[in-house]
């Protein structure tokens, strides 16, 4: 009967142990962290913007919404809407953590984000990444 007592306990907290160690693998991947830092790089160039930066953090395939009718637009006709893309919407700031899901090459990042001075807030995006020569790119966006 103590052998019981002491074997349950023991398994629980290997179980436990294990799993605490996996999430805390995922919370600190060099994965996670890059595609964190692609995220505060998109915020950023916006707000600088400069549609060189803004565009090299997408894939040469990308496929990007824009507009009130959500259309998508290849990398070059979008690089050619970013100045008054800008104009229209200065400021861009992201809310909050951006929820992460990786699996292998690919990624799918969502978040909230608000434009002004339109004050359009909680916008939700989703990106659509993909690790291509060691960095992650977008690949799809779509809010």
């Amino acid at each position: 009967m103590f052998k019981k007592f002491l074997v349950i306990p023991l398994i629980s907290s290997i179980v436990y142990g294990c799993t605490l160690t996996q999430s805390v693998k995922e919370a600190i991947s060099p994965d996670r962290e890059a595609i964190k830092a692609l995220v505060m790089e998109y915020q950023d160039a916006w707000n600088k913007h400069d549609p060189d930066e803004y565009m090299a953090l997408f894939h040469s395939e990308a496929k990007i919404m824009t507009g009130d009718k959500r259309r998508f637009v290849s990398k070059i006709e979008y690089y050619r809407l970013l100045p008054q893309r800008f104009r229209d919407s200065p400021t861009l700031k992201i809310e909050g953590d951006p929820r992460i899901r990786i699996e292998r090459d690919t990624a799918e990042v969502t978040f909230t984000a608000s434009l002004s001075p339109t004050e359009t807030m909680g916008i939700p995006y989703t990106l659509y990444l993909v690790r291509e020569s060691g960095q992650w790119l977008i690949m799809k966006q779509e809010y």
